[in-house]
């Protein structure tokens, strides 16, 4: 599989959850989002001028989430550059 062919799920409130797909034309990003406290919640500016409020809980929640699918991620790169081992 390709860069592009990558594919994940996420959940909305509301909604069911939803496949989503990398394509040629998805962004992206390489600079991080601002984040801070504002009465009580985190707000985060992302790219594309997204602006997201979120309890303390879930932004805390989020976080975890992003730092695992940064591992996640950066792991897979690295095996995608590494040659495989013969077998024994």
């Amino acid at each position: 599989m390709g860069r592009w062919s990558h594919e994940t799920s996420a959940t909305v409130v509301g909604l069911e959850r939803f496949p989503f797909i990398m394509t040629k034309r998805t962004p992206i990003y390489d600079q991080p989002s601002n984040v801070r406290a504002v009465e009580g919640a985190v707000v985060m500016d992302g790219p594309d001028h997204v602006e997201v409020a979120m309890t303390p809980d879930a932004a805390e929640e989020t976080s975890e989430r992003l730092l695992g699918a940064v591992f996640e991620a950066r792991g897979k790169h690295r095996l995608d550059h590494m040659p495989h081992r013969p077998k024994d």
